[in-house]
């Protein structure tokens, strides 16, 4: 019989892990967000009034759009909206606004209505053209309005 004397090394490698607000842990970023998404963020957003039809649809803007993007379109009713909207996507907004959220899937942008409609105010003023908006009566054909009681 031989004896051997062998070197052992304790090899440490280093993992991410990516945490989420409750404490879970999770092993890929995208897993952690989604997870994130629909436990915490989701829920808030219920509580706003949405225009679901106009889900998909950009703001009026000189900016860049793409139909890889998702458009929201939140009506900010009360403070409490307003710090819905900056706890899930991190903006600040005005209360009594239509604010389109524009999710890059990397970052989040957002904008009114009004910022909108003075771009095209603008745009059709140069070329030579009148614009006025009003709000429709009733439903709206089914987009959300705050109702006046």
């Amino acid at each position: 019989m031989q004896e051997v004397t062998k070197e052992m090394q304790t090899v440490i490698t280093k993992q991410t892990v990516y945490v989420a607000e409750d404490g879970t842990e999770f092993r890929e970023r995208h897993e952690c967000l989604d997870y994130e998404w629909r436990k915490f963020k989701k829920p808030l957003l219920a509580k706003l009034q949405r225009a679901e039809k106009a889900d998909g649809l950009s703001n009026f803007s000189n900016s860049y759009t793409s139909d890889d993007y998702d458009y929201t379109w939140y009506k900010i009713n009360t403070q409490e909206d307003a710090d819905i909207i900056e706890e899930v996507y991190g903006i600040s907004v005005e209360v009594g606004k239509w604010v389109c959220i524009e999710d890059t899937n990397d970052d989040y942008y957002d904008s009114t209505l009004e910022d909108g409609l003075e771009y095209v105010k603008k745009l059709l003023d140069a070329l030579g053209y009148e614009f006025e908006v009003r709000e429709k009566g009733g439903d709206a054909d089914g987009y959300c309005r705050e109702e006046k009681v």
